[in-house]
């Protein structure tokens, strides 16, 4: 049996997130945002031992195996207050570090086991509800179901139902619920809609280019009349596109809006100037544990929401099959079929590239632009 009376500990502070994939480590202090990576074969054998569950967070180091690469590593990750080495003489035993080590793919099927969540608990994971409307919607089969959702739950309410008076009936059952509530609305709808429903409500104004300025410059104007909250959706597709926003902002000094790109199949460069993620993109920002942890989980894009069309199919995303109806299905039961079996909870970066990439779990979520470009990573790490 091997007697440690001489060599060092070497372990890991319990913030540092340890990724090694094909022979590429990446540790990433998880409060500062700083990373230390090596391709040293002895580095990436010592992180493996390390990463052992039976390990405990600490592995013993011999003197013989400190070389010049191991050394030059163990002074970066020092200087970076990531880990550090601690003379086996400096202890009594073994030493025991609380190891960041997280198994997703049982997670995952935590998430995913009807057994473990009561019926009274499942709709604590429904967050957000899309609603689609057009005149072929049912009111009244669509109030006991919306009737029926946690208080909890924001609303997404899109489309339109035709007539005014369908419209302001639908509005006004919504207005009585407490929920949050953002209604989306063109510009060009804007000055002849009835907007007198404020309870909890946002009005989602989007604008698409090209820009009709007189229809533009009338809706302002209506909506700055009313005391409503609001915030202006601006639909982008080139780089003009970009330019006349900014004119926009700067002319009307607006200050409650978002960019939100939209893929076309003939606007891919676009993509991948402005929406593409670099390298230094995912690393810009600080990414807590809690984060890592998430995206080896969940997709923090598509769970917890659904959407609702005119029909009464209910999707966890439009890009999937959907999950039920409610003319036949309860709510809890759509929530849970999604858990068990659906295809856009539990979508994550477990396939190829990213999974042999270090930034893996590092990057958000996927999107729904992945799917719609046909593509699972939007990036240029691993092209």
């Amino acid at each position: 049996m091997l007697e440690f009376n001489k060599g060092f500990w070497f372990l890991i502070e319990p913030y540092v997130f340890v990724s090694v994939v094909e022979g590429k480590a990446l540790l990433y202090n998880t409060l500062d945002g700083k990373v230390v990576e090596s391709v040293h074969p002895k580095v990436i054998d010592l992180l493996l031992r390390y990463l052992k569950k039976e390990n405990c967070g600490v592995t013993y180091v011999s003197d013989e195996l400190l070389d010049e690469d191991i050394k030059f590593f163990i002074d970066d990750i020092r200087q970076k207050y990531m880990g550090d080495l601690i003379d086996v003489n400096l202890s009594k035993g073994k030493p025991i570090q609380v190891l960041p080590y997280f198994n997703y793919i049982d997670r995952k099927e935590l998430y995913k086991n009807i057994y473990l969540f009561s019926y009274d608990d499942i709709l604590d994971n429904l967050l957000e509800i899309n609603v689609f409307l057009d005149d072929s919607v049912d009111i009244l089969m669509l109030f006991p179901f919306l009737e029926s959702l946690p208080k909890s739950v924001k609303y997404i309410i899109k489309g339109n139902l035709g007539s005014k008076k369908n419209m302001y009936d639908f509005l006004s059952f919504m207005n009585h619920i407490p929920s949050k509530k953002e209604l989306f609305l063109s510009y060009d709808e804007l000055c002849t809609f009835p907007i007198d429903f404020k309870e909890n409500f946002t009005y989602m104004v989007f604008v698409d280019f090209p820009l009709d300025k007189t229809n533009w410059d009338n809706a302002w104007k209506s909506l700055l009349a009313r005391d409503v909250l609001y915030e202006i959706v601006f639909n982008i597709k080139t780089e003009d596109d970009i330019e006349q926003v900014e004119d926009l902002i700067e002319e009307y000094n607006i200050s409650n809006y978002q960019l939100n790109p939209v893929y076309t199949s003939e606007n891919i460069q676009f993509f991948e100037k402005y929406v593409y993620l670099s390298r230094e993109d995912v690393l810009s920002n600080p990414i807590s544990i809690r984060d890592i942890f998430i995206h080896q989980t969940m997709n923090t894009n598509d769970y917890g929401k659904l959407s609702l069309m005119p029909n009464g199919d209910v999707y966890a995303n439009l890009k999937h099959p959907k999950i039920g109806n409610i003319k036949v299905d309860n709510i809890d039961d759509i929530v849970l079929r999604e858990m068990k079996r659906g295809q856009s909870w539990f979508r994550i970066r477990n396939q190829e590239p990213c999974n042999k990439c270090v930034l893996q779990w590092l990057c958000p979520s996927p999107s729904d632009y992945e799917l719609a470009i046909g593509r699972p990573n939007l990036c240029g790490v691993m092209d």
